[in-house]
């Protein structure tokens, strides 16, 4: 084959390999914050979660749960003081979640409200400081597919207390939210 032949099929197969199989390569492979800005979360799913007031563009987003299901996630593990158990909680960090929402800077705190009317309301400093987790799984499962005494979901708001020793469960217990539905950012 001729030397020009050779480098010109080279370039063929490197240019279709850029072109066609990297874009494809990176899509299957990792979850991207990019699904934020593009997709509009319009699905025909029931949503599960509704997040509002200093959001981009200031109007409500909703969120079924395969919307959640395709951002990041992280797997945390931590010890129940009260069974002595230790449970995996898969979900969001809310921290990441928040920044690419595009919150308002002037944000201070969020309103955490559950379907059976319990409300909580958490500072945006503490979720950067400490490991809060918008979970979607305990255990490997989802809340509904767990016995009915430990179906807290279908959302549900966890520290990491086990990363923080030094927090005092007292004071931030009452920020450990189950039953999640809607979470204003003020």
């Amino acid at each position: 084959m001729d030397a020009r032949l050779y480098h010109f099929v080279q370039v063929v197969v490197f240019s279709f390999f850029l072109i066609f199989l990297v874009p494809l390569t990176n899509k299957a492979n990792s979850a991207d914050w990019d699904f934020l800005k593009i997709h509009k979360f319009e699905g025909t799913a029931k949503p599960v979660l509704t997040v509002g007031g200093k959001v981009q563009g200031n109007k409500p987003i909703k969120f079924d749960l395969n919307d959640l299901i395709q951002l990041p996630s992280e797997t945390i593990s931590i010890h129940h003081s009260v069974t002595g158990q230790r449970n995996q909680y898969t979900g969001i960090l809310l921290d990441d979640f928040l920044n690419h929402l595009g919150i308002a800077p002037d944000s201070s705190y969020l309103i955490i409200r559950a379907s059976n009317n319990y409300k909580s309301v958490v500072k945006i400093n503490d979720i950067n400081r400490f490991e809060y987790l918008l979970s979607y799984k305990k255990n490997g499962k989802f809340y509904n597919q767990l016995p009915s005494e430990e179906d807290r979901g279908p959302l549900a708001i966890i520290i990491n207390f086990d990363k923080h020793p030094g927090l005092d469960f007292d004071i931030y217990k009452h920020q450990l939210v189950w039953f999640v539905e809607n979470i204003t950012i003020e």
